[in-house]
């Protein structure tokens, strides 16, 4: 009797079944008709991804147990949809689950190259290209071989710089009034970094623009963080080698070079009181995350140091305004001797170049992130091991200055962020900090300060008390004995 009832329940099932993909075939049969003559009559892509999102089939094409077959031949419409449509998480969601589908990410390749992201539009066509392997979109192909640019002749190049003369290894910097079109500057930098407040060189800052142009060569191929920095205000042009990388005037993107000589102009509109333009190009490196670093230093023995530089900048007003001379500061850093091998936590809260000096005493060196571009480092021994880091360590002084409790009831607050990153660092490494420095000035050795573990623990512990007491109102202190 039991199993006669089983069966009955399994036949019952598989017929309700059968009744639910008739109805759900026969609800796509006659939403993808509509869907049809919109896209082939009309080209009205809206109106017809409005009709797909008002039928009940999104769930089914996205859950792989209703593997219905008759959506089968819907699928790829379904995906044009979503793309002409410029829904990209939907897709990026398929993109994960998906792994054989070569025109999910095609699609996903046009949308971030419409939205102008280069360098994403690179990675999904790649993906597409190892899928689809033969009968490739052409279109995509001489994309990817442009490295997603397109070919630009700089106008200002003509009338600004005619001779097309470039200083090896150096910016040639070309400012002109915007009134008269005629130059007021020219100078040779090595770097890119300008703020200059009302008068710039002794010309008005409104009527003040330029155009940038550096030649550079490279030995090998290589691939480079490349950010560029200036106010909303304005409008910037960045071309590389004859091809036109950006026209944001706020960007950080990666660009591969190939080997040989290389090319960049830069053409600079400025429109307000202050000139403001910093350019940056430094080498990719992997960076390691949290995760990864602690299983390199796992059970390992050493001396942990953290370094924090706060470079500070000097003004000038020889342009006739103030001018801060924004260019990359070279912190040199010595190791003091020490009984165990070091590893030294570099933090900068601006790209830096580091110098180490008696390196000799180093096991490794984590350099932490405060933006995509990557901090350069040299060390007086070769054989030095650089992790640079996906996680920034910012800290201020070692103990924690003027704590006190805002309001009542209110919050907490203590000059001094050196307590949670310790905190964090010691959790990351499994490892208690043996010194600390804060510096400012350009030249200092490590560490400046020896770490009290215990010290700290009990501060730690005394803040979160006073953190807690802080909390209480005068209303909760009336009947406290």
């Amino acid at each position: 009797m039991n199993k006669l009832f089983i069966l009955l329940l399994l036949l019952l099932s598989v017929t309700q079944a059968d009744i639910q993909e008739e109805k759900i075939c026969k609800e796509a049969n006659e939403k993808f008709e509509q869907i049809n003559y919109l896209l082939d009559k009309h080209n009205e892509v809206r109106g017809a991804y409005a009709i797909f999102e008002r039928s009940s089939m999104g769930r089914y094409f996205t859950n792989p147990r209703k593997n219905y077959k008759c959506l089968k031949q819907y699928k790829k419409k379904w995906l044009y949809l979503l793309y002409k449509n410029s829904k990209r998480y939907p897709l990026q969601n398929l993109y994960k689950t998906d792994k054989s589908n070569y025109l999910i990410p095609l699609y996903l390749g046009h949308i971030a190259k419409e939205s102008k992201d280069t360098y994403k539009a690179l990675e999904y066509y790649n993906s597409y290209i190892a899928l689809k392997k033969e009968n490739l979109d052409k279109e995509v192909l001489k994309y990817i071989k442009s490295g997603g640019l397109i070919p630009y002749k700089s106008k200002w190049a003509k009338e600004l710089n005619p001779s097309g003369e470039a200083s090896s290894e150096k910016f040639k910097n070309i400012f002109f009034s915007l009134k008269n079109k005629k130059i007021f500057k020219t100078t040779h930098t090595d770097e890119l970094n300008i703020l200059s407040v009302a008068k710039l060189y002794g010309h008005n800052t409104f009527d003040a623009s330029s155009y940038h142009i550096k030649n550079f060569y490279l030995d090998k191929e290589g691939t480079y963080n490349i950010s560029l920095r200036t106010g909303n205000s304005r409008a910037c042009r960045v071309i590389i080698d004859g091809m036109l990388f950006s026209e944001q005037n706020r960007f950080q993107k990666k660009y591969t070079f190939t080997k040989g000589l290389h090319k960049i102009e830069i053409e600079f509109l400025n429109r307000n009181s202050s000139y403001d333009l910093h350019f940056d190009m430094t080498p990719y490196q992997k960076r390691y995350s949290n995760k990864e670093l602690k299983e390199v230093f796992k059970e390992q023995e050493f001396e942990l140091i953290f370094v924090n530089y706060s470079p500070v900048y000097s003004n000038s007003h020889k342009s006739g305004g103030l001018q801060l001379k924004m260019e990359t500061k070279s912190p040199e850093v010595t190791i003091k001797e020490s009984k165990k091998p070091v590893v030294l936590i570099l933090q900068s809260t601006k790209k830096v170049n580091w110098r180490l000096k008696n390196s000799k005493y180093l096991k490794a060196v984590i350099v932490g992130r405060h933006s995509n571009l990557t901090d350069t480092l040299t060390a007086d021994k070769k054989d030095v091991t650089i992790y640079h880091s996906k996680s920034s360590f910012k800290a201020g002084k070692l103990l924690p200055e003027n704590c006190r409790c805002i309001g009542a009831g209110g919050i907490y607050l203590c000059n001094s962020s050196f307590l949670s990153t310790s905190k964090r660092i010691e959790k990351l490494l499994s490892k208690s900090l043996t010194g600390y420095t804060f510096s400012t000035t350009e030249k200092f050795s490590v560490p400046q300060e020896s770490v009290d573990t215990e010290k700290l623990k009990k501060l730690r512990e005394k803040i979160e008390q006073d953190k807690k007491t802080c909390k209480e109102t005068q209303i909760d202190k009336v009947f406290k004995y």
